[in-house]
């Protein structure tokens, strides 16, 4: 049976690469609460009426909903007919003219747009389709693979990609269905947001958030875990890391000397996207690296950047090992153990935070029980 959780360096490897911020902390910290409004979607025979949780974001309101399977079908089938598309639906996200806080009834002239989810070869794609005077047509530039449903890019489509004097109340509505499956995609990248910024910049780019916003997505039955799925993204720079670039910035600002490959971000983030997300216990340990990140990436001593960069450069050597699957080196002995223990007590020592004091000191204790493992025996 391979180890379930692989150790803590691997906590401090996406700690330092990334700052996509967990959906569950998002509804959870932010005081942007939802209104509870009944809205009703009436698309020709389709009605469907249920409490949404809603939230403002902008000048957009924007609420998701898992439906039961006869229902998520009944609106799939719909969405096909008017897009005249054949992929078996994954999800989708219905871009409306209304705006909840007034308006709680969606018919089918209220369709502005529609996004696509579906699953093909064991990734995730997306299709967007917008109004235009003889139905829907496709807009090739956003069709493209993605690694999740990004309440960002959901975000950037409703208000970028809709004419805002034509349409100046805008929402969305992002639908599940209660027995899709997980997905665990295969994607290395994630291609929505990329060319959602440059669409916008030809315009006016609204910039992604640089605080938690809703909503949390859920769907089936692991909350927060299809696709899987991200909210807000840290300093509104998609892949910018948090923790990892402020340690780096430490070190510069305060001459400290550290080798050139420490903050090798594109190595770490292949164990996070090729490695870590392939699992449930995976996609745990990242929502918690993104929590921590958000939590640790200010409240740093030019000591701690300096003990967290000797780790890194340490941990960046093992990556190669466990993404390999090695079978016969080494990954982590006592002395590096120690070592990451060690930092672990660093970071302890300047949280205040009991719900993330707890999960270091349960990271710690595990940390013993790993020396010796190769990198196969270490896998997730």
């Amino acid at each position: 049976m391979k180890n379930q959780l692989v150790f803590i360096n691997i906590l401090f490897i996406l700690i330092a690469t990334s700052c996509h911020k967990s959906t569950d902390q998002t509804c959870s910290e932010c005081n942007n609460k939802p209104n509870k409004k009944n809205i009703s979607i009436c698309l020709e025979d389709i009605n469907i009426s249920s409490l949404f949780d809603c939230w403002e974001f902008k000048s957009i309101n924007l609420t998701y909903k898992t439906l039961d399977s006869i229902s998520f079908l009944d609106l799939s089938n719909f969405i096909n007919d008017i897009t005249k598309n054949n992929e078996s639906l994954y999800s989708f996200v219905l871009y409306t003219k209304k705006h909840f806080k007034t308006d709680q009834l969606i018919k089918a002239p209220d369709l502005i747009g529609i996004s696509c989810f579906y699953q093909n070869d064991n990734k995730l794609h997306h299709s967007l389709y917008k109004r235009v005077n003889n139905g829907f047509q496709k807009d090739q530039q956003f069709d493209c693979e993605v690694s999740g449903i990004l309440s960002n890019d959901l975000n950037s489509i409703a208000i970028n990609q809709f004419d805002s004097i034509q349409y100046p109340s805008r929402s969305w509505i992002l639908i599940f269905s209660e027995k899709q499956k997980v997905i665990n995609t295969k994607n290395s990248k994630h291609e929505l947001s990329r060319k959602l910024i440059l669409s916008s910049e030809k315009s006016t780019y609204q910039a992604p958030p640089n605080d938690c916003e809703p909503p949390c997505i859920d769907g089936g039955e692991n909350p927060c875990h299809l696709s899987p799925l991200y909210g807000s993204t840290c300093n509104g720079q998609g892949e910018e890391p948090c923790l990892g670039h402020s340690v780096e910035q430490s070190c510069i600002e305060n001459s400290i000397s550290f080798d050139q490959t420490t903050f090798n971000y594109p190595l770490q983030r292949q164990l996070r996207d090729n490695y870590l997300i392939n699992s449930q216990t995976g996609q745990t340990l990242i929502e918690d690296y993104y929590l921590m990140s958000e939590y640790f990436h200010d409240k740093l001593s030019a000591s701690i950047a300096y003990e967290t960069a000797l780790v890194l450069y340490d941990v960046n050597q093992i990556i190669p090992l466990i993404l390999q699957e090695d079978t016969v080196t080494i990954t982590i002995d006592s002395t590096f153990a120690e070592n990451i223990k060690t930092l672990i007590d660093s970071y302890i020592s300047i949280c205040d935070s009991d719900v993330i004091r707890s999960k270091l000191v349960n990271y710690k204790l595990t940390v013993d029980s790993n020396i010796g493992k190769t990198g196969q025996e270490v896998q997730l």
